[in-house]
């Protein structure tokens, strides 16, 4: 089970995400809002992401990552921030184990 948080200061008009090669897209995802958990198999604490706002469209595409924990049975809260260096925005990542 994993869920997604928007923890910028932006509303997300679009959020895909790509979980073990399967696509999920969430639409108007509010600023400091999440989705509702859906279900997955596995997934590790990242994954390729893109957040269409509106200022622009950002991305997090995850590479050269070695010795991961991957999840398969617990839940996994994935908060997406958006950074911008000298006006190159990208999206980024933090997770956590959900506490319930």
């Amino acid at each position: 089970m994993v869920k997604f948080k928007n923890d910028s200061g932006e509303d997300f008009k679009q959020l895909w995400v790509n979980i073990e090669g399967k696509e999920y897209t969430f639409l108007d995802l509010k600023s400091r809002s999440s989705t509702k958990f859906i279900k997955v198999q596995k997934t590790y604490p990242y994954c390729p992401a893109i957040a269409i706002t509106a200022k622009d469209t950002v991305r997090f595409w995850p590479f050269d990552y070695v010795g991961e924990e991957l999840y398969n049975n617990r839940k996994l809260i994935m908060t997406f921030y958006i950074v911008d260096m000298q006006g190159n925005r990208r999206l980024e990542v933090r997770s956590k184990r959900a506490i319930l």
